[in-house]
């Protein structure tokens, strides 16, 4: 079941209002926060919530959780004002801390913490941290805010880390109406992981299917239920109106390689179109699709 975010939760007004006030004096961190907080449509309202439904948190401890997170951040701000005299806003390393402390001081799951979940997918691999990233999730910190990953975050398991992701991300897909570009760097690690020979064993699983000439993108489960992103448009997908084309004639054409030059199977895919009833091709004719494959479950290295 996903959450929509009318089920979710918002936090108190004085989260709201003194992260906003610490955006206003250019904290970007403070801005993503407050938009999360107070706006549960929102893409970083989203994925809050969803990192919340993934990890099983108890959602009546979200303004809690919230406000720790807040007081630790603050206080954080007062320490380097009395030491430096200086009102230096917290490191990555310090509001994974901070973080951490806030779920483990309500008895949840470290996983819960997104900022923790993201540094420990992302270390130890070519993808770039989100702190210094703008746009989509980016959160665009000043570079000397930017710190080492902090004990918390990469004392969660890896393999563990990268399931939790891949479950937001999916989630995320189906309930926020995201852009082409924002889908892609949502998804960006699950699609890197799968890239990297990682996958996972389990019944259920997620697919991931790009095509960057014609900008058809699709994140899907086994039974053909997930969104695509098709004709400039995000689109909730099924086994009625998304499926592979009957004539895969052109597939064995459509190869590709992924990122580390391994021959990728070109599946050709067809959706249904709502305006006319006929089904088409969501790839035009000697494209190149790129698709990556990532199942729930424990993962283990092909």
């Amino acid at each position: 079941m996903i959450h929509t975010p009318a089920t979710q939760p918002q936090s108190d007004l004085l989260e709201k209002v003194v992260w906003s006030k610490l955006a206003e004096f250019g904290d970007t961190y403070a801005k993503a926060a407050a938009e999360g907080l107070s706006d549960p449509t929102s893409m970083y309202g989203q994925v809050i919530r969803h990192a919340w439904h993934e990890t099983g948190a108890d959602f009546q401890k979200f303004g809690d959780v919230a406000l720790k997170h807040l007081q630790n951040y603050v206080k954080i701000i007062g320490d380097n004002l009395r030491k430096t005299s200086v009102a230096k806003l917290p490191t990555s390393t310090q509001i994974e801390t901070s973080y951490a402390d806030a779920v483990k001081q309500s008895g949840l799951s470290p996983y819960t913490a997104v900022d923790l979940l993201l540094s420990r997918v992302t270390a130890g691999t070519t993808l770039p941290n989100w702190y210094d990233q703008g746009g989509g999730l980016g959160l665009g910190l000043d570079f000397d805010r930017i710190g080492p990953r902090s004990e918390e975050a990469m004392g969660l398991d890896f393999y563990q880390s990268i399931k939790t992701f891949a479950g937001i991300s999916a989630n995320t897909a189906n309930t926020y109406p995201v852009t082409y570009l924002e889908i892609k760097q949502l998804d960006h690690p699950m699609m890197h992981f799968a890239e990297q020979g990682i996958t996972l064993n389990a019944p259920g699983g997620l697919k991931v299917y790009e095509n960057t000439n014609t900008r058809t993108y699709a994140i899907f489960d086994k039974a053909g239920n997930g969104s695509a992103w098709i004709d400039g448009k995000w689109t909730k997908i099924s086994p009625d109106s998304w499926r592979l084309d009957s004539d895969q004639s052109e597939a064995s054409q459509n190869t590709g390689t992924d990122s580390r030059g391994r021959r990728v199977p070109g599946e050709v895919y067809e959706y249904k179109d709502p305006a006319s009833g006929k089904w088409r091709r969501a790839d035009l004719p000697n494209t190149t699709p790129r698709h990556a494959h990532v199942e729930t479950g424990n993962f283990q290295y092909r």
